[in-house]
């Protein structure tokens, strides 16, 4: 008897550890534009000046927002780590509107996550050149404010990204996460996580939003997450600040 306790004791120890190491998944979001270019105060002016030029924002509008409706992000995450990325065929590559698409906001290039270093990298292409920005530290706000998304019952998160401008001044953005305590994977869209349940919806600045579409907890093929080393490796400013430089060249 006191050897069947002793299995059954090892068993119970054993078993969370090996569904951790199995821990993977897929989950799809959909990315929409929530405030269209065309309908900023400075687009509204445009209107009566340059009708025109006016029309072809609109245009421009009304393309991205199709071509987004055709597209799906997918976050891989396999234990610690993540990625996330926009999933495009032949023919998205094709359209012209493509980057402006993926771009807008925020979505474009590869994020990648590890959880327990507290490490998000964005891997994107920038003035000619593959960076590897190094995102700062995210202090969420929890509030005990909830909404039912789909299925789920989410809670609200928020955080306010703080950037400096041209010119030295300071634009701040609310970035607010509905996250699903049901759903204990601690990633999102976009390399926003660590929190207590998977992102469901991520608003970004009344910009655009990510909504989840499906969730795969049991995929077929083996995940392989792989951290992005090709690119130069910089800080969220630095990036910033060369962009900057670059402007002001071209400016004078």
């Amino acid at each position: 008897m006191k050897s069947i306790k002793y299995w059954i004791l090892l068993l119970c120890l054993i078993f969370p550890w090996l569904s951790n190491s199995q821990h993977s998944g897929i989950v799809t979001y959909q990315k929409r534009m929530t405030q269209l270019i065309s309908e900023t105060e400075e687009s509204k002016k445009i209107a009566k000046e340059k009708p025109r030029y006016y029309k072809t924002i609109a245009d421009m509008d009304h393309g991205m927002q199709l071509l987004l409706e055709d597209m799906e992000f997918n976050l891989f995450f396999k234990n610690n780590e993540s990625k996330f990325k926009a999933e495009t065929t032949l023919e998205h590559e094709k359209n012209k509107l493509l980057r402006g698409a993926l771009s807008y906001g925020i979505g474009e290039g590869l994020y990648y996550t590890h959880i327990e270093s507290n490490e998000v990298l964005h891997q994107t292409d920038m003035i000619g050149q593959t960076f590897i920005v190094k995102s700062e530290k995210i202090n969420w706000k929890l509030s005990n404010e909830s909404k039912k998304i789909g299925k789920y019952t989410c809670y609200k998160a928020k955080y306010i990204e703080k950037t400096k401008a041209y010119g030295g001044k300071i634009h701040e953005k609310e970035v607010i996460a509905w996250y699903a305590p049901d759903i204990s994977i601690p990633f999102g869209a976009v390399g926003y996580g660590n929190l207590p349940g998977l992102i469901i919806m991520l608003d970004y600045g009344g910009f655009v939003e990510f909504v989840v579409k499906r969730i795969d907890l049991n995929p077929k093929k083996e995940i392989k997450i792989k951290k992005p080393e090709k690119g130069e490796l910089v800080t969220e400013k630095e990036l910033k600040e060369r962009v900057d430089r670059i402007m002001d060249n071209m400016r004078n």
